[in-house]
């Protein structure tokens, strides 16, 4: 999908819902304030926002947590 932007023609972003359900455009708390403004996403992230480097660093703190390989 395409819309005409003044002389520019870009692909169409979702946003809101649309988007949060693509786990390609996705970005969880990285959405910096000026994206969930322009994206609609106010209220549908939690408030804080944090990079996708430290989004990582907490997933691999958890997974290093665990007591064995099968661990759920």
């Amino acid at each position: 999908m395409f819309q005409q932007s003044h002389d520019n023609v870009r692909p169409s972003m979702p946003n809101g819902v649309a988007l949060l359900q693509d786990p390609a455009l996705n970005k969880g708390t990285a959405f910096s304030e000026a994206e969930r403004d322009a994206l609609h996403l106010r209220g549908l992230l939690p408030p804080h926002v944090s990079t996708q480097e430290q989004q990582m660093g907490r997933l691999l703190e958890n997974f290093l947590r665990q007591p064995t390989d099968l661990a759920y």
